[in-house]
């Protein structure tokens, strides 16, 4: 029958050539009076959906300029003055170091309550201003992907951009992909630090979150020792655990840099991917399972090998994600190619098909093992909390991972940013754990402290190695 309308179409509506008449396009079948009504087909979005059944939200609009009041600037300031002193870079923390301040051989280093408090409160709406999906992050920016608590890469970081007396951040922009808790031992200076920059410099740094910036994740690796080892009273120590974790629900998921790379902590999502449905997602994100997009955003892998998607059996959550589904996401972006963290890479960087670069900014990290318990905010496994001995032998070398970090010029350009392992470093922050976790045979830890000097401060610099140009 369908024949039959198809050739009284061609013989009464078509006058050549294709044309068009009032009963369709070409060869097409005439419309039913009922299709006539209904209208045509919607033009489907790459996600499937008719963009005509959603509602316009309004996006909010991203504070670009500090608010602070000048008494506020002042005492953000010396917060950052404190957190980047020589004491610091050395891993000083409160009452894990009481036997060394007693020796008289260190200062600690302290946050007032208070001062933690005043800083979660006061950077949400900074970070509350910026889409989940931030768009318009500019070129001539430098990319870093995981830090996992250790302050002094961050040091480094910001060392490599300083110039004629200014800090880093104040000369240079940066893009972190997540994961400034757990693991290391200075998770919380390392959150002080980049929210106040934050809030004195909201254009020149740009806060992504990652899996670990969830409380259901940070509690099991490590971020509430940050607090339990500073603050006796138990309740503070859990009200701010909790209070830098809701502040963490405020920050973004994604960005887009020079509206052509596409950058997350860990991956993409098959579950509508696009720049107007993951801008639509609205803070404060409190679960990282509320929304499977944003999940799998921050926990997927990419798969050498891999067609399609499967479960990361590794993870026991999310996906891992072939090159052909990782091309289709970034088609649906408008993107070339995405920055990522997440993964642990001995030489700090992988870029793989010119179009997945993986970073990993903490150096040494892979090669210091936590088995962190906490059972009613008490340690109550000293031997599970730091398997670590702090020596190295010939598999601790293999494990050893550089850091790195990408710079793209103002052109989009790609240069790696490559920092060496300091075994001296990394046999250090070991010793220091050991203490942490209460490990008897610190003397050698003692001993060091007295032999400190400024000049010690020197570090392996970061090697700048030009991979290739997009």
């Amino acid at each position: 029958m369908s024949s039959d309308v198809v050739s009284q179409t061609g013989a009464e509506g078509v006058t050549g050539g294709g044309a068009t008449t009032e009963q369709g396009f070409g060869n097409a079948p005439a419309a039913t009076p009922e299709e006539a009504e209904e209208g045509p087909e919607p033009v489907l979005d790459q996600c499937g959906l008719d963009p005509g059944d959603w509602v316009e939200v309004p996006q909010p609009s991203r504070i670009k300029e500090t608010r602070l009041t000048a008494e506020e600037q002042t005492r953000f300031r010396g917060h950052l003055a404190r957190i980047f002193s020589d004491e610091a870079y050395w891993g000083q923390r409160t009452e894990v170091k009481r036997m060394l301040c007693q020796a008289g051989a260190i200062e600690t280093l302290q946050f007032d309550p208070d001062d933690v408090n005043e800083v979660m409160e006061k950077v949400i709406p900074y970070l509350e201003s910026e889409s989940m999906l931030i768009q318009d992050v500019p070129y001539d920016i430098v990319i870093v992907a995981d830090l996992h608590g250790q302050l002094h890469d961050l040091h480094h970081i910001f060392d490599i951009d300083a110039k004629d007396g200014k800090p880093g951040w104040e000369c240079m922009k940066y893009l972190f992909l997540g994961d400034y808790v757990d693991r290391g031992r200075q998770s919380l200076e390392l959150v002080m630090a980049l929210f106040c920059i934050k809030m004195l410099h909201p254009d020149r740094i740009f806060l992504l979150r990652g899996n670990h910036e969830f409380y259901t994740a940070n509690a099991r690796y490590g971020f509430p020792l940050d607090f339990h080892e500073r603050y006796t009273n138990e309740e503070t120590a859990k009200y701010l655990y909790f209070k830098v974790n809701y502040a963490f629900c405020y920050l973004s998921v994604a960005a887009i840099v020079g509206d052509t790379y596409y950058c997350a902590h860990a991956g993409i999502s098959p579950t509508g991917f696009s720049r107007a449905l993951m801008s639509r997602i609205k803070k404060p994100y409190l679960n990282s399972q509320d929304d499977i997009m944003p999940h799998d955003v921050m926990w997927g892998d990419p798969a050498d090998g891999l067609h399609g998607l499967t479960f990361d059996t590794d993870r026991g959550t999310s996906m891992w994600f072939g090159y052909d589904e990782l091309a289709a996401a970034l088609d649906n972006m408008d993107c070339k190619a995405m920055f990522r963290g997440h993964t642990a890479l001995k030489t700090g960087y992988q870029v793989v098909g010119d179009m997945c670069i993986s970073l990993f900014s903490c150096v040494g990290q892979s090669c210091i093992v936590l088995g962190v318990k906490l059972r009613n905010w008490r340690i109550w496994n000293t031997e599970d909390l730091y398997r670590y001995s702090g020596r190295f032998d010939g598999k601790d070398r293999q494990l050893q991972n550089k850091g790195a970090t990408a710079y793209l010029d103002p052109r989009g350009r790609l240069t790696m940013r490559v920092t060496d392992i300091d075994e001296e470093r990394v046999e250090w922050d070991a010793m220091l754990l050991r203490l942490d976790g209460q490990v008897p045979d610190y003397r050698d830890v003692k001993t060091k402290f007295g032999q400190l000097t400024p000049a010690d401060k020197a570090a392996a610099p970061a090697e700048i190695i030009g991979i290739k140009t997009f």
